[in-house]
């Protein structure tokens, strides 16, 4: 089997990741798989830089069409760099995936969670609404969400009627493989520390760290927070937040005063071994991080952090995560996640969806949005952080959890069942 994956943007987002972990698993487990991509940021290893090639959507051509329709199996992401092509650029190269792809059985991709984003690129008339039009969803054999019920599921059925997307609808499942376990460092000499790795985006919830530095800190916790972006990020983020009919927000005129900014010039991780009682209850803080080497420093810290959650129930699916939990425990640190995401998530079981609920198990740690139950999160890391055969157990159990849930071959066998169903 020839499957080819193409993306109009390749920036180490989620999404990219995705594309790369199902290149890797069809490589491995069903074929051969090519992907095919308008840029290729540096952060990326010079081996899975070279799985890449080129596509260059300023000047897509019949060529290309020609040379894509030899392949069985083709998956589109449905997005493009916007920030680098023309509004005639993206469209041509919309315009080739609608009317030149006619060989393969055509999938498109379509992971975006966020119903805002969505609307924002249709109503706004961004050069993103060219993958929302009508003939473009439909002259897709069949479109991979999250889940049929989610609020972009909705949006798209609303374009393509429901009849016509449930005929197209497949579910998308994220895969990873870990192998990471000789990289894990002995509990016994871990530091006690939590790491936030991550962009500020407000489903990410960065704040939440910032609201519990206290309490972590007088508990002895180095607490420290990376990939931000630049100073200027930062400095806009606040340390105050308001409760407004119960749900939580920013103030984004108030500047932080707890964060403390590490120049990128600076050396990123030395500061981990500087005492606690040196760092006058601040979050030390850095910039943007190559994933690559990160873990090869910060595998010597006990727990890192990641709260991703969505503002609406419904919109959680069984695979929707954020693969720096993945990345958390495959280097052997422990994961602090959000509570609601943990409530509202199956874990899955044989390539199936179970009825274990995430926070049910040791797949982390899970702290509520309102901090309501920081006080017993505390002790649990303390009680793990103390005792290293309970924290090698606890992630040996994690890891177990994960590697069932992301399996990249029965998520591809599922996938594969399910596109030619």
């Amino acid at each position: 089997m020839k499957v080819a994956i193409i993306a109009g943007k390749c920036d180490g987002c989620g999404v990219s990741t995705y594309l790369f972990e199902l290149q890797k698993a069809f490589n491995k487990y069903a074929g051969t798989c090519d992907y095919y991509v308008y840029d290729c940021p540096s952060f990326f290893k010079e081996n899975d830089y070279n799985l890449m090639k080129k596509l260059n959507v300023k000047t897509i051509t019949r060529a290309d069409a020609a040379k894509i329709n030899n392949y069985d199996i083709v998956f589109a992401a449905y997005h493009v760099v916007r920030s680098q092509v023309t509004e005639d650029e993206a469209n041509g190269y919309y315009d080739m995936l609608e009317y030149d792809i006619t060989n393969p059985l055509k999938v498109l991709i379509f992971n975006e969670h966020r119903p805002s984003s969505i609307i924002k690129h249709y109503a706004n008339g961004t050069i993103d609404k060219y993958c929302l039009r009508p003939s473009f969803l439909l002259s897709f054999d069949k479109i991979m969400q999250f889940g049929s019920n989610i609020t972009t599921a909705v949006f798209l059925k609303d374009l393509i009627g429901e009849a016509e997307y449930m005929k197209r609808f497949t579910p998308l499942y994220h895969l990873y493989e870990f192998n990471n376990i000789d990289n894990w460092v002995p509990a016994a000499i871990k530091i006690k520390a939590i790491e936030y790795l991550g962009r500020a985006a407000l489903f990410k919830d960065a704040h939440r760290l910032i609201r519990a530095n206290d309490k972590l800190q007088k508990a002895g916790y180095i607490v420290e927070m990376r990939g931000l972006g630049y100073k200027e990020t930062l400095e806009n983020l606040p340390d105050f937040v308001y409760e407004s009919d119960g749900k939580y927000g920013v103030d984004r005129t108030k500047k932080s005063s707890i964060t403390c900014w590490i120049s990128p010039n600076e050396d990123q991780y030395k500061l981990l071994d500087l005492p606690i009682e040196k760092r006058n209850n601040k979050i030390y803080c850095y910039g943007n991080y190559n994933k690559y080497e990160i873990y090869n420093h910060l595998n010597r810290v006990a727990y890192a952090c990641d709260f991703f959650n969505l503002p609406h129930v419904e919109d959680y699916a069984d695979s929707l995560m954020e693969y720096c939990m993945c990345e958390f425990i495959d280097n052997g640190i422990i994961p602090v996640l959000d509570n609601d995401f943990g409530s509202n998530s199956n874990i899955i079981v044989d390539g199936k969806i179970s009825n274990t609920k995430f926070n049910e198990t040791c797949a982390g740690i899970f702290l509520n949005k309102d901090l309501s139950n920081i006080d017993e999160v505390i002790e649990k890391m303390d009680y793990l952080y103390n005792n290293p055969i309970e924290y090698d157990k606890f992630r040996e159990e994690s890891l177990e959890i994960w590697k069932e849930h992301c399996n990249p071959k029965n998520i591809i066998e599922n996938l594969l069942e399910n596109i030619y169903k």
